[in-house]
């Protein structure tokens, strides 16, 4: 593609108040804080909460039930981000919210650590 031109137009017009609502889903969790291996670079999957009690998860875009041992966590600002890189192998509880991702992921974006 070759763009030439570059200018403002009426015809696209977004309408941010047309989308619905949606169920916010807020789990809290205890666990250990580890290092997550990004999937890829630009997926910023950096920590995971190996849990303390696993759970099962009936809701897998697998469409089987599988045991859940850990969760990708991640922080929701730059503070949050500090605070779980600080703790690294400490056992806390974090509550967030659940979020999907990349390839059908989910990932809990974590609002608060103690």
């Amino acid at each position: 593609m070759l763009v030439q031109d570059v200018s403002p137009s009426t015809e696209c017009v977004i309408a941010l108040d047309n989308y619905p609502e949606y169920e916010q889903i807020i789990k809290t969790y205890s666990g250990m804080i580890a290092k997550n291996i990004r999937p890829m670079p630009d997926i910023s999957y950096d920590f995971k909460l190996i849990l303390t009690t696993p759970y099962q998860d009936t809701n897998d875009p697998s469409g089987l039930e599988r045991t859940v041992t850990d969760i990708v966590i991640v922080p929701f600002t730059q503070e949050t981000f500090t605070t779980l890189n600080n703790n690294l192998g400490q056992t806390v509880t974090v509550t967030g919210e659940w979020t999907t991702g990349f390839a059908e992921s989910e990932f809990l974006l974590v609002s608060t650590i103690n």
